[in-house]
């Protein structure tokens, strides 16, 4: 893999990331202005989360660009000595099972306490 593969990847990664909690905080903003009684700025926060997302968008199909504009290009030899990769077969069902778990207690915590 060049500098810039690993880089691209990276590159992905972080715009799942913004994508992600670009989600969360669009609900949570929606939420928080519907309580509110102020539903007539809920476009802000959809402004801002189009934003957030479009970039993400962007980070997603143009990961290379975005590589090649921050590691100076190098020919294809130029590899990075690594490794095999190791297996995520095991770690990545329990990360998300643990994921899911954390988001129903908040879900749980936030309802219990909401109701009169």
């Amino acid at each position: 893999m060049t500098p810039q593969q690993m880089v691209g990847i990276g590159v992905r990664l972080v715009a799942i990331w913004i994508a992600i909690g670009n989600v969360g905080q669009l609900i949570s903003w929606s939420l928080a202005l519907t309580q509110m009684d102020k539903a007539d700025k809920i476009w802000g926060a959809y402004l801002v989360s189009g934003w957030w997302l479009a970039i993400a968008v962007l980070l997603w199909f143009f990961p290379m660009w975005t590589a090649h504009k921050l590691v100076p290009r190098t020919r294809f030899e130029n590899k990075l000595n690594q490794g095999p990769l190791p297996s995520l077969d095991y770690g990545t069902p329990a990360i998300l099972q643990r994921a899911a778990a954390a988001g129903g207690r908040c879900f749980r915590q936030r309802t219990e306490r909401d109701r009169p």
